[in-house]
């Protein structure tokens, strides 16, 4: 229960601070699981590598790399194939859930 509320109240301060420091994020951002699938392994983790660095330099910390959110975002695109999302919304949630951003 202690652990629900912690996860809840972070990622409301998380969508805060990152909306804070960013910019218009370009249309290019939004992802679904058509474009996700037609990248290469390399692009996902170019890509995906990317967004973890702009997390990052929002001050929060990741104490996984690239592989680690590319496989769940191919698991996460599996099984939601009608989201459009942004790619850095997906990550963070990942990341809250599994413990792996703080």
């Amino acid at each position: 229960m202690k652990r629900d509320i912690s996860v809840i109240i972070l990622s409301v301060l998380l969508v805060f601070a990152l909306a804070g420091c960013q910019k218009n994020e370009p249309a290019e951002s939004m992802m679904n699981h058509q474009q996700w699938n037609t990248l290469s392994t390399d692009q996902k983790h170019i890509k995906v590598a990317t967004e973890l660095k702009t997390i990052e330099s929002a001050g929060l910390t990741v104490s996984a790399n690239e592989y680690y959110f590319t496989d769940r975002l191919d698991y996460y695109f599996k099984e939601n194939p009608t989201d459009e999302i942004f790619l850095k919304e997906v990550i963070i949630r990942i990341g809250l859930t599994n413990g792996v951003i703080h």
